[in-house]
């Protein structure tokens, strides 16, 4: 899924540069918002969220961990969080047991 953003995305980070917040102006933006420089077609994924973090190097965000999965693993390519160990390739469908950090059939 692809979104348009016809104006600049702008986000506050704190010390850690997790996103404290993020906001959409046609206008620059003074005091310590930092301009993305975000204007055209660009995965959702990619985009800035509050609970991020800003890497300030490379000028990307990685989305939040999801907390229901302390396991899962940033994987930079997709910038999506995964779980460590894939996914059985048998035809099964499985549910992520974060308990036992593996795939289980569900009951």
């Amino acid at each position: 899924m692809e979104c348009i953003i016809n104006m600049n995305v702008y986000v506050k980070v704190d010390a850690n540069n997790i996103v404290t917040a993020v906001t959409y102006a046609s206008v620059a933006l003074n005091g310590d918002w930092i301009d993305t420089n975000i204007d055209s077609f660009l995965p959702v994924a990619l985009l800035p969220v509050k609970g991020g973090t800003y890497n300030p190097v490379t000028k990307k965000y990685i989305p939040p961990k999801p907390e229901k999965y302390p396991s899962f693993v940033y994987l930079e390519s997709s910038n999506t969080w995964v779980p460590p160990i894939h996914h059985p390739m048998d035809g099964i469908t499985y549910e992520w047991g974060e308990a036992s950090v593996s795939w289980v059939k569900p009951s």
